[in-house]
């Protein structure tokens, strides 16, 4: 809490702050600047958490060594089953996203060209009941007609449960990616 991370990394999962198994998690009050790293992660058993007053600024992001297409999330959920992600809060955080494509870290995978990249500013890949995301401010600029960038990815596999209320997306690329 009230702390200042600056995200510098190289590998996948590469986020400021990680809350993985921690139930009744508080995350609040962070400052967090990413040049090639990521901002908040809440993974696994993470049951009545609450990020809240965080500012998450991701900046000129590139892919990293592994993965050429891949996603970076000023706050990203993830949980694997149903259970795991009951009344998590997202509320007053304000995230900035802004980058482009680097042609010299984009590899071939499998043969298949991996030019691409997604920011979201929350990625909600979780499933659990009475998941409220609210009074945030979403800030998307992208200047690179190669990278997607959203204010919110919504990928779980019953996005029905979450709520998402008073928030403010100003974008020039996507409002939402569903899927």
């Amino acid at each position: 809490r009230s702390s200042f991370q600056y995200a510098l990394f190289f590998f996948t999962n590469h986020h400021a702050i990680v809350g993985y198994h921690a139930q009744q998690t508080h995350i609040h009050h962070n400052e967090i600047l990413g040049l090639t790293g990521q901002g908040i992660l809440l993974s696994g058993y993470f049951d009545n958490s609450i990020v809240e007053y965080n500012s998450i600024a991701l900046v000129d992001t590139r892919p990293n060594f592994e993965y050429g297409l891949y996603s970076h999330d000023g706050i990203r959920l993830n949980d694997y089953a149903d259970g795991y992600s009951d009344g998590v809060r997202i509320r007053n955080n304000t995230i900035h996203l802004s980058g482009g494509l680097d042609p010299a870290y984009l590899p071939e995978w499998g043969g298949v060209n991996t030019n691409g990249k997604v920011l979201n500013g929350i990625m909600n890949g979780a499933i659990g009941q009475d998941l409220q995301i609210t009074d945030n401010h979403i800030i998307v600029d992208i200047g690179d007609p190669e990278v997607i960038g959203s204010c919110y990815e919504i990928g779980g596999r019953e996005p029905g449960n979450t709520v998402y209320r008073g928030n403010i997306c100003e974008t020039n690329n996507k409002g939402a990616v569903i899927g």
